[in-house]
């Protein structure tokens, strides 16, 4: 979309690194910069290629053998706090069946935490679009764990998988998370409905089951594997 505003977030551009501004009422600017992954070309292999064998991987999740615009990304940021947003970043942690390490909840099971909301994830475009609105908006704030960038959030879906690092980490998504009065100060007159599933699957967030425990890193490639549907 060459050329197309996103209001107080800037422009995006196919061919130029995209940069994030992300402002909000009292907050200092955050910038968030990435280059959008590049489509592969279309250029006819050459017959004397030998092409490689895909990696096997679970029923229902095809393999990728190349970078896909919109399921391929990387962690934007790290996020934990023993409860109460925002959450703060770290460089890396452990991921295990409950959750990220150093990480806590305030409320306790069922309201959060526990095997199937074990990770909550959001994106810094999702970011951006709620901070055009006037919303304070930065990662953290919305008490996600992992901030992703480059992965198209409209196209998500419960069962999707997200493989994470080079160490292993499979993470799988289960829900949206619905938003709760613990974030509404960050946004104009509490409307926590601006990132409500209902009203804005695309700008909500997801939570996760930890399918294989791991490490996770800012920086750490991401690779949504789609479930079958």
């Amino acid at each position: 979309m060459p050329g197309q505003a996103l209001g107080a977030a800037g422009v995006v551009s196919n061919s130029a690194p995209l940069r994030i501004v992300i402002a909000g009422p009292s907050l200092a600017r955050i910038c968030l910069r990435f280059r959008p992954t590049t489509p592969n070309d279309d250029r006819a292999t050459s017959p004397a290629r030998v092409q490689r064998p895909l990696t096997a991987l679970p029923v229902g999740f095809p393999a990728m053998s190349t970078r896909v615009p919109g399921r391929t990304g990387r962690v934007h940021q790290v996020n934990v706090s023993r409860g109460g947003v925002p959450k703060l970043p770290v460089a890396a942690t452990q991921v295990g069946r409950l959750g990220l390490e150093g990480d806590g909840h305030t409320e306790p099971e069922p309201i959060h935490g526990g095997e199937l909301q074990a990770v909550s994830l959001y994106c810094v475009e999702a970011l951006a679009r709620v901070g055009a609105d006037g919303h304070r908006a930065f990662p953290g704030a919305y008490g996600e764990n992992l901030t992703l960038e480059g992965i198209d959030w409209s196209t998500l879906g419960p069962g999707d998988r997200l493989a994470i690092g080079r160490g292993g980490l499979l993470v799988e998504l289960t829900k949206h998370a619905a938003p709760c009065q613990t974030i509404a100060h960050w946004f104009v007159d509490r409307q926590i409905a601006r990132i409500s599933p209902k009203t804005h699957p695309e700008d909500a967030r997801w939570y996760a089951r930890v399918v294989v425990e791991g490490p996770v890193a800012t920086g750490d490639t991401v690779e949504v594997l789609q479930a079958a549907r």
